[in-house]
């Protein structure tokens, strides 16, 4: 007799736990860092001691990915795990992952960003910033251009 078995006979709820929305979306996004950074499922699945096949059913959804293995995934990509995460787990309002879909070069340098030590990460963001205020401070206001002419 098999566990299910023994579960019907005793009369406890049986459940199946299959791949959903979210599985997909995790997938999906599995799939995109990875193309990102031109690694292909083999070489994902070699890192992640998995076979290229496996991979595929993690990033079509149709297999569950533990929270160890997206751990693991994320370290092999060089992205935090949250990255891999549907919107709303890491990204409330959606739009950082539309950001980075959209926006190749964006994706890239910050998976090289995150992959910066810490203490050179804070002095890249800082000298990003400073720049960045720098030149909103350096472009002219509409209504200064109009007093102007």
């Amino acid at each position: 007799m098999s566990v299910a078995d023994d579960a019907k006979w005793l009369g406890e709820a049986t459940t199946v736990r299959r791949a959903g929305d979210v599985d997909r979306e995790i997938g999906l996004r599995l799939r995109a860092f990875r193309t990102l950074i031109g690694v292909t499922q083999a070489s994902l699945a070699d890192a992640a001691g998995l076979t290229f096949q496996q991979i595929q059913k993690y990033e079509t959804g149709k297999s569950r990915l533990s929270a160890s293995m997206l751990c693991r995934f994320a370290d092999i990509l060089g992205v935090q795990p949250g990255a891999l995460l549907p919107a709303g787990a890491s990204d409330p309002d959606g739009q950082g992952w539309d950001v980075l879909a959209a926006n190749q070069r964006l994706a890239y340098l910050l998976t090289r960003l995150q992959a910066l030590p810490p203490v050179k990460f804070k002095k890249v963001l800082d000298r990003l910033e400073r720049n960045i205020e720098g030149r909103a401070r350096s472009v002219p206001t509409p209504s200064a251009r109009s007093n102007d002419a």
